[in-house]
């Protein structure tokens, strides 16, 4: 996986030699730094909505999702620094490849979506630890897209999949359980996943690609 632009090779000269500084903008724009971790086709990344809000870049992580089953969250100011381009951490909530990936709004979580219709609500706060999930969502159909945003006041994400429907999710009920969820599916113990609000039809094929309109009043 790569940063899209023209490759510059990074070395020691260019890598600063203390803590990593702020990284603007304008340097995630030309270079390509290629993170390798994943063992089948990368379909979705995300970032965390820090870098949209300016907080210090040194906080900001990178969400990619594959084909592998896993979800693994990236340093981005570590991985242009060249001082460590290796994941920090990989998540296997989701029973099958997963296609998508997006960060709640208010960056408490990271949602995902799998190629066997399940949802994983991970706590970025809390080291990404599974605390809700949510079993054929669209059915035995693929969820493919995931978006986030804020409706009412509450964290929401929305969800395409393979029963050409569109559905909002409620996640901001989902707090740190005390004991480790289970990693099983709802139906046998497992963490109970996001709580659906409504579902949206009118598409005639599979829903690949869903986005809030910002709001900027």
């Amino acid at each position: 996986m790569s940063f899209f632009g023209k490759k510059k090779k990074l070395s020691a000269q260019n890598s600063p030699a203390t803590r990593p500084q702020q990284v603007p903008m304008n340097a995630l724009v030309g270079n390509a730094v290629s993170m390798e971790d994943h063992g089948n086709t990368v379909f979705c990344c995300a970032f965390s909505p820090g870098i949209v809000q300016g907080v210090d870049s040194q906080a900001v992580e990178l969400a990619t999702a594959s084909y592998d089953g896993t979800t693994r969250v990236w340093d981005v100011a570590k991985c242009l620094s060249n001082s460590n381009k290796q994941c920090r951490r990989t998540l296997k909530g989701n029973p099958g490849g997963v296609w998508c990936c997006t960060y709640t709004t208010d960056s408490e979580h990271l949602v995902t979506g799998c190629s066997k219709g399940s949802i994983c609500l991970y706590s970025s706060r809390h080291r990404y630890e599974l605390v809700g999930r949510q079993d054929l969502s669209h059915g035995p159909n693929a969820v493919f897209a995931c978006a986030a945003g804020v409706l009412a006041s509450r964290q929401v994400v929305a969800t395409g999949g393979g029963d050409n429907q569109i559905k909002l999710w409620n996640v901001a009920a989902h707090k740190r359980a005390s004991d480790p969820p289970s990693h099983t599916s709802v139906s046998q113990g497992g963490a109970a996943g996001p709580t659906l609000i409504q579902c949206l039809s009118g598409h005639s094929g599979d829903v690949v690609s869903c986005y809030f309109r910002p709001n900027h009043n």
